[in-house]
C-alpha cells in the first residue's frame, strides 16, 4: 500500500513515457489505484501498521476524487 501511496501520490512518468499504447500512463494508474478502493477499504480496521495504510491510501483516493 505504502508504494500505492507513493505512485498514486508523486508519481510523473519520465519524459518520454507518459504514454503507453495511446493511453496517459499517469492517468491509467490514478484509474486502477481509484478501482480498487472498496478493496482498501475493507482493510482500514484495526490498530496495524496495514490499516494506517489504508486509511493513508484511502485518503488520498477521496482526495483525488474529490
Amino acid at each position: 500500500m505504502e508504494s500505492l501511496i507513493d505512485l498514486g501520490g508523486s508519481f510523473v512518468p519520465a519524459e518520454g513515457y507518459e504514454n503507453y499504447l495511446g493511453a496517459s500512463v499517469q492517468e491509467t494508474l490514478n484509474a486502477f489505484i481509484h478501482s480498487i478502493r472498496h478493496h482498501v477499504a475493507s482493510l482500514t480496521e484495526g490498530n496495524e501498521a496495514r490499516a494506517k495504510s489504508a486509511a493513508d491510501l484511502l485518503e488520498l483516493i477521496d482526495d483525488q476524487m474529490a
